[in-house]
């Protein structure tokens, strides 16, 4: 599963790919499938359906924020989903 720390994310500010940065209010909370801490994990949304973005950002235990991030970082979730993707249809 492909995340992205904190500090490879910046702001949204139009240029660039989107993702969420997603903190949670308590350690080790899981949603989605996915384990969250008080430390952002960034989540590009083109690994992510629209039912999981509207679970995570209605969850009132994480703090969801849309950011952009850099073009080799959405390249490598999306080749990671890929493999995914292989790997269960296989």
């Amino acid at each position: 599963m492909a995340t992205i720390k904190k500090s490879r994310a910046v702001r949204d500010d139009g240029v660039g790919h989107k993702a969420l940065s997603i903190v949670s209010q308590r350690e080790g909370f899981r949603r989605g499938g996915r384990a969250f801490s008080k430390e952002a994990t960034v989540i590009p949304l083109a690994l992510l359906s629209q039912e999981e973005i509207a679970l995570l950002k209605g969850e009132v235990m994480l703090i969801v924020t849309e950011v952009g991030i850099d073009a080799d970082d959405d390249k490598a979730a999306d080749d990671d989903k890929a493999a995914a993707d292989d790997k269960a249809a296989g």
